[in-house]
């Protein structure tokens, strides 16, 4: 593929969008071990009326027929979340919430969750003493919650959003993982999102990677997390967890039970400088099959636009929404095709590099891949 064929590929097209996400703010009720608002400068912002207008102007304009209200913060913690929700129900468009429902949520709530497409809730373990070491959060009103908006789809007679646990895997919670996918199977949740522990380096008390744990231990997490997957199977459930995970699983017990043996081919934490994870790095001649700069619009309360969710650092961005601005000019700046063109041609970032969520594959194959796959697509919206 010539220099000319890379760049016509790094255009930016609205219509490609398949997962729209926005954050109405990144205020929280938990304070979360592992999550980045324990970093020194976290600053805390609300996306504004007039930014949520724009954000919906583009998703109507577009015809993107699903949000997916997620990001750092409680969405249930923006004043007035219900009518923005209701409204955008009200004219057609699919909703997906990610929500802790650490708080117990009133009727008029419950009501409206009832009408999501979706609800993924934040629950890394069903152990009381953990979830409030780990979480900060008393798991009581989550069950709550949730038995709130079953209740309320067989007395109405309607049907719920599908319902997902989000895990992060760790140490911690890694004791009791198998009792959480049994606790999921047994409250109508379809699906285990299992994700893998991304270490900010610069916060202290922080939550441990299950593959640092050594010997004994280790071996008894590999055993609990298998446990988990034969749970899952035997009950219909589905664990999404990152590319290579089960993989990863098995060399990790290889290093476990032959010690000090296997010293030069342990798991190796890899680092951005801030970031840190146990991911594979692509080599000479590889990148990630990583569609994400396509299809993949993230929009956070203070306009910041991300082209995925692994990417925390704030100064890695498409671009900023403001009032000078529109998502348009933003998908389609020299910024946003940069990040296409790096993953063309193989010249990724740090983040790209210890990314643990997609694949490596040849440079070779993901250009025949993505050409192929806008050839599909010559029709969508520019």
């Amino acid at each position: 593929m010539g220099n000319f064929a890379v760049n016509e590929c790094t255009e930016g097209r609205p219509g490609l969008i398949n997962r729209f996400i926005v954050e109405l703010s990144n205020e929280c009720n938990l304070r979360c071990r592992y999550c980045h608002q324990n970093l020194p400068d976290f600053k805390e912002h609300r996306m504004s009326a007039s930014m949520l207008e724009k954000v919906i102007d583009f998703g109507l304009r577009h015809s993107i027929k699903q949000i997916d209200f997620t990001g750092a913060g409680e969405t249930t913690f923006f004043a007035g979340w219900t009518s923005i929700f209701n409204r955008l129900l009200d004219q057609g468009i699919s909703l997906i919430m990610t929500s802790n429902l650490a708080r117990l949520f009133a009727d008029d709530e419950i009501e409206t969750v009832a009408r999501l497409a979706e609800l993924s809730v934040s629950l890394d373990t069903i152990d009381r003493k953990i979830a409030k070491d780990l979480r900060g959060v008393d798991i009581r009103n989550i069950i709550y919650n949730v038995m709130k908006i079953r209740s309320f789809g067989i007395a109405h007679n309607v049907c719920i959003p599908n319902l997902i646990v989000s895990a992060v895997f760790t140490a911690e919670a890694v004791e009791g993982i198998e009792d959480l996918v049994a606790f999921a199977a047994a409250n109508g949740f379809r699906v285990v999102n299992l994700q893998d522990l991304v270490v900010f380096k610069e916060i202290d008390n922080n939550a441990q990677s299950v593959w640092s744990l050594e010997g004994e231990k280790g071996l008894r997490a590999v055993r609990r997390t298998r446990k988990a997957f034969e749970i899952a199977e035997r009950e219909g459930l589905m664990i999404r967890c990152q590319e290579g995970f089960l993989d990863r699983l098995s060399q990790f017990e290889t290093q476990c039970l032959s010690g000090a043996s296997t010293r030069n081919r342990r798991l190796k934490p890899v680092t951005n400088g801030h970031l840190e994870t146990y991911a594979k790095t692509p080599g000479p001649g590889e990148t990630r099959a990583c569609k994400d700069p396509w299809e993949f619009l993230q929009i956070i309360g203070n306009g910041f636009v991300r082209p995925c969710c692994f990417r925390s650092v704030e100064n890695i961005i498409f671009g900023q929404l403001d009032e000078n601005n529109s998502l348009d000019e933003i998908i389609a700046s020299d910024t946003a095709r940069e990040m296409r063109r790096s993953l063309l041609t193989g010249d990724l970032d740090a983040n790209c590099r210890i990314c643990h969520w997609r694949k490596i594959i040849p440079v070779e194959e993901f250009q025949l891949e993505m050409r192929e796959y806008l050839a599909q697509h010559q029709n969508v919206n520019r």
